[in-house]
């Protein structure tokens, strides 16, 4: 191995708290191109260098169904936290006590998207819709199927969210907003790119009370891609 060879680098000169120009008087040192040091993967702690013990995989067991599509941490009702990777057809749950991905799919009615469905997901409340587990739920929509929902109860699955708005089918993003579940961006007897539906208060199931409704965005060109909560404001 050929020995690393120490260059002079100019630095930047520094006069009365103004700096401007190379100081060519002061000669710091550094290595020579071929034997600087490659920096992925390492941690600078206390002028100390350590190297990242990198990427390992996590969980054992078959490999998942599908296209690798998302992963997302719920935390249910009673405050268990739950890794749930998506594909393009399946859901799976990791289960820390056997280090496996557990399948929690809908047998009879699986996803079938794409890889360009992207999955969003928000986390909805409604007693009544969602009674196995303290009353909330985590909802998914590709875009392309039906609404899905996981309560988090051990053995459980995902499934249909039973609703009664007239026609869904899909819609691009689903966001719980002041109580409100809102389909953005849905699909119905035709696509409505523009507009979204929002769902009466604490109830996913209730689309025609005085406190649903939906709008249709008026001042824009493009097609809602989705919405993002900020603060008390949500951004479409």
């Amino acid at each position: 191995m050929a020995d690393a060879t120490l260059l002079t680098i100019p630095v930047a000169y520094n006069a009365g708290g103004r700096t401007g120009g190379l100081n060519l008087d002061d000669e710091p040192l550094g290595f020579q191109g071929a034997f600087s040091p490659y920096m992925k993967n390492m941690v600078v702690e206390s002028t100390r260098l350590r190297k990242r013990q990198g990427y390992s995989r996590l969980g054992t067991g078959a490999a998942m169904s599908g296209i690798g599509m998302a992963l997302v941490s719920y935390t249910d009702a009673q405050n268990t936290m739950h890794l749930i990777a998506f594909t393009t057809t399946s859901a799976y749950e990791y289960n820390s006590s056997t280090d496996a991905w557990d399948d929690i799919s809908e047998a009879e009615d699986p996803w079938t998207g794409d890889s360009d469905n992207q999955f969003r997901t928000t986390v909805a409340t409604d007693t009544t819709a969602f009674s196995q587990n303290g009353g909330s739920a985590l909802l998914v929509v590709n875009n392309v199927d039906d609404v899905k929902y996981y309560e988090g109860k051990s053995s459980t699955t995902f499934l249909t969210l039973t609703h009664s708005f007239p026609s869904f089918s899909s819609c691009i993003d689903i966001v719980e907003f002041w109580n409100h579940l809102m389909f953005l961006g849905y699909t119905d007897t035709a696509t409505r790119c523009r507009t979204y539906a929002f769902a009466g208060l604490s109830n996913v199931d209730d689309w025609t009370s005085a406190t649903s409704g939906l709008a249709t965005l008026t001042d824009t060109t493009g097609a809602i891609q989705r919405g993002v909560k900020l603060g008390s404001d949500l951004i479409i």
